[in-house]
C-alpha cells in the first residue's frame, strides 16, 4: 500500500493519532466519577 514517503508519513500520522486517542479514552474509562482518576487503575500517569 505505501509507495512513496508521503503514503509513509500520512500513515504514522494516523497511527500516532490512533494511539493519542486510545490513550485518551482510557483514561477517561477510569475517572472516578467526581472527576479524580484512581491511580492505581489509570494506564497513563496521573501525575
Amino acid at each position: 500500500m505505501v509507495r512513496n514517503g508521503k503514503h509513509a508519513v500520512i500513515a504514522i500520522i494516523a497511527f500516532s493519532a490512533l494511539a493519542v486517542v486510545l490513550v485518551y479514552l482510557a483514561s477517561l474509562r477510569v475517572t472516578e466519577p467526581d472527576g479524580t482518576i484512581d491511580p492505581k487503575e489509570s494506564v497513563v500517569d496521573p501525575s
